[in-house]
């Protein structure tokens, strides 16, 4: 009896606190829903919302039933999504209870918010993490006036500081001027025609500086006379509009007889109406700078003109030879029909590698007489349809393509600015190389697109499955003479091809690289100026081997 009687006492208490665990609860989420200038809300222990109060619906943008169930983290900007700042920020609020921060945070609307933000773990009388609770409060405005008085500040800071180094420097520079720079230093008094020079533009011209200012008479007798027109001219200029700089090159005369070189830089003052009436300015001695830039000229164009008498010598050297090239070629022909079972085994191998020998000087000279050309040759910049291109270049290599049944894939071929031969040369020999260099008995498959690279530039990709090669020949293939195969490789070639390609696209003002790797193929990537009218097309034509 006594215990029926304690445990309906313990029943009628625990009603009691349920009763009133009930009521507060009820009074708390009357006082969060009755708070509108804070989001107030609860996460699951893995970031998703279950609660939604009147503050955050003003403050977000969402309404409870639009909200409910996402992940907290769609409040957050992708930049904080991308270096998973929201998980970092539960993973420190369940490590040491709470987490605060401000930050920008985004809207329904997409507009962003000044926030601060506080976290905090929610856990059972067990200790075990059941959830989170967030506050967020809407700090944009005091974030604007913050970050405006900052930017005031600084920027009062930063003219208090410039117009002090300003002063700074201007009494430092006087003071440099006037105790000896190596340059001159000139002040004209436009008012009263006086002009006065400094002792060290003086010791320039071997001079001693007279005991009174020039006027602009005796001034323009030290100046060139073929110069005066071009001062006046810059003077005049200046005066008219502040905005024009007054710099001007002109010669002076050295108590030598010889006149010297000087540059001179200066900036009018003006009176309330705008008027010049004072300039100060400084001036150098420019003589051998104006010497070095003379014999660079001459040497330029000493360089050219060598250049060209080397282009020329090589093109009527390669010329001359092939002409006996071809007899010697021929004659050997001739031996091995006639001579066709008569020769020794150890002969008719001496003959067959002259006679490859001959064709591969013959292919040297060939590409010689074309890299001189690309090189000599400015290319003629037109439209050019990058289909046609790419067509011709695989009809040119109809017979090799036909003998290893290659396989040539092209798509999205647009428009550039080229030389449609040139262009054509350098698809020709791109193709070549990744149709030659492949393994034995396997089928060439070559890929070729194009793509807009920037505002004014078409990258263009060559791919194939070839041999490949390791990237860190990747600037050596591109070298005159540079073959990665040695003698007794079946992989021949004159190692000028891609010298070639790399000529052109750099005439075109564009640039070529490769990657590759060994035994998975090489990919060329071509980027040059896109002609504005272009249009690239979705185009995939098979080669003639497959057609």
């Amino acid at each position: 009896m006594i215990q029926s009687k304690a445990l309906k006492r313990e029943v009628q208490k625990r009603k009691l606190v349920e009763e009133e665990l009930r009521l507060s609860d009820a009074q708390l989420q009357l006082l969060v829903n009755s708070i509108v200038d804070y989001a107030i809300f609860l996460l699951t222990p893995d970031g998703y919302i279950r609660t939604w109060n009147p503050g955050a619906e003003r403050i977000k943008g969402y309404k409870a039933d639009e909200i409910i169930g996402h992940h907290f983290s769609i409040f957050y900007p992708e930049e904080a999504i991308d270096r998973g700042f929201p998980a970092y920020e539960l993973e420190v609020a369940a490590r040491e209870g709470r987490f605060e921060d401000e930050g920008w945070r985004l809207r329904k609307d997409g507009s962003p918010f000044w926030a601060n933000v506080i976290i905090t773990a929610l856990r059972d009388e067990k200790g075990t993490l059941v959830g989170f609770s967030k506050i967020t409060r809407d700090l944009t405005e005091r974030k604007a006036f913050e970050d405006h008085l900052k930017e005031t500040n600084a920027r009062l800071e930063k003219q208090v500081e410039e117009r002090t180094q300003a002063l700074a420097e201007a009494n430092e520079l006087y003071r440099l001027v006037i105790n000896g720079s190596n340059d001159g230093f000139w002040d004209w008094d436009i008012v009263k025609d006086e002009r006065f020079w400094s002792d060290r533009l003086f010791q320039n011209l071997g001079r001693t500086r007279p005991p009174k200012p020039m006027t602009t008479e005796e001034e323009m007798a030290l100046i060139h006379p073929q110069d005066h027109e071009r001062i006046h001219q810059v003077a005049q200029a200046h005066f008219a509009d502040p905005s024009v700089p007054y710099e001007v090159e002109f010669r002076l005369l050295h108590s030598s007889g010889h006149y010297r070189y000087f540059i001179s830089r200066g900036e009018a003052v003006r009176d309330a109406q705008g008027k010049p009436i004072r300039m100060s300015g400084m001036i150098a001695d420019i003589t051998e700078r104006k010497q070095v830039e003379t014999d660079l000229l001459a040497m330029k164009h000493r360089l050219e003109q060598s250049n060209r008498d080397l282009s020329h010598f090589a093109s009527i050297a390669a010329h001359d030879l092939q002409a006996p090239l071809r007899k010697v070629h021929m004659f050997l022909g001739m031996i091995q029909e006639e001579e066709k079972g008569k020769l020794s085994e150890r002969s008719h191998d001496f003959l067959n590698r002259t006679v490859s020998a001959v064709e591969n000087m013959q292919n040297l000279i060939t590409d010689l007489l074309a890299f001189s050309r690309v090189s000599k040759e400015p290319p003629t910049l037109k439209p050019v349809d990058l289909e046609l291109v790419l067509t011709e270049a695989m009809q040119n290599l109809e017979p090799a393509i036909r003998e290893k049944d290659a396989l040539i894939h092209f798509r999205n071929l647009g428009n550039v600015m080229g030389d449609a031969l040139q262009l054509t040369q350098l698809m020709q020999n791109l193709l070549e190389n990744a149709i030659k260099y492949q393994p034995p008995n396997q089928q060439p498959v070559i890929e070729v697109e194009c793509h807009p690279d920037a505002p004014h530039s078409m990258a263009i990709t060559l791919k194939d499955n070839g041999i490949g090669f390791s990237q860190q020949y990747a600037q050596k293939v591109f070298m005159p003479f540079q073959r990665l195969h040695g003698k007794g490789s079946p992989y021949t070639g004159t190692g000028i091809g891609l010298a070639i390609c790399q000529r052109i696209v750099e005439r075109h003002s564009g640039t070529i690289e490769v990657q590759s790797t060994e035994g998975r193929g090489t990919t060329f990537t071509i980027r040059l100026p896109h002609h504005e009218n272009a249009s690239p097309t979705a185009k995939q034509q098979p080669s003639t081997a497959e057609s």
